[in-house]
């Protein structure tokens, strides 16, 4: 899987999937899947757009990510997509206006159809949605693809269901939502040495600051 900066040139043709994809769950993959179809019957190459950092600590917002950028990286490459498409979200970017965002976007890449969830936002505000998008691909003679949305036992299934899952512990539900287990990516440092006593040896992790973690437990 190559890495692509958005806004860099990108000259084979691509099918891409809007998103910022923080936790790859079954509304995510749906997306994803959907794309990478229509990627096989047109013979172009399957992408991926999303951040590559905490975009929550941009709105001052003490949020962590259920997957970070290299553990989602981790995640595209396992479904074999082709390209990832990166962009720092920062202060400039965040005031990036809709129309823009989708110029340097569309203006730079040979992009034959995109895709993106029903409540997909974008542009300054979040005021771009989706029949913005449509309008503005339709122009360009692109065509865009718009996954609905996605229930799990009566509710939605968002990253905020799944990030509620982790935090009371319930593991098994996150990893139904999720599809692959749910994991942390890191280095395995020496601890105490005391999990081995009880029988529970365990593997210690230094893993980034903007991780979400599950509740305590072994």
């Amino acid at each position: 899987m190559k890495e692509l900066i958005f806004g860099n040139a990108v000259s084979e043709p691509i099918c891409l999937a809007l998103g910022f994809f923080d936790s790859v769950h079954i509304g995510h993959r749906t997306i994803i899947e959907n794309m990478k179809k229509q990627a096989l019957a047109s013979r172009c190459k399957s992408a991926v757009f999303t951040f590559s950092n905490n975009i929550y600590k941009v709105f001052d917002a003490n949020e962590k990510q259920v997957y970070t950028y290299e553990e989602r990286k981790r995640v595209f490459d396992s479904l074999g997509i082709d390209f990832v498409v990166k962009a720092e979200f920062d202060e400039t970017f965040k005031k990036i206006s809709a129309k823009d965002f989708l110029c340097k976007l569309l203006d730079n890449s040979y992009v034959k159809h995109l895709f993106c969830g029903y409540d997909y936002k974008f542009g300054n505000n979040g005021v771009g949605n989706v029949e913005f998008l449509k309008n503005i691909c339709l122009s360009r003679g692109i065509d865009v693809s718009v996954t609905q949305q996605v229930d799990y036992s009566g509710k939605r299934v968002s990253t905020t269901l799944i990030k509620s899952l982790l935090q009371q512990g319930n593991i098994v539900d996150a990893n139904t939502l999720l599809v692959d287990k749910y994991f942390i990516e890191g280095e395995v440092v020496h601890g105490r040495n005391v999990g081995h006593i009880f029988g529970i040896p365990t593997a210690n992790i230094i893993f980034s600051e903007d991780k979400l973690l599950p509740s305590c437990g072994v």
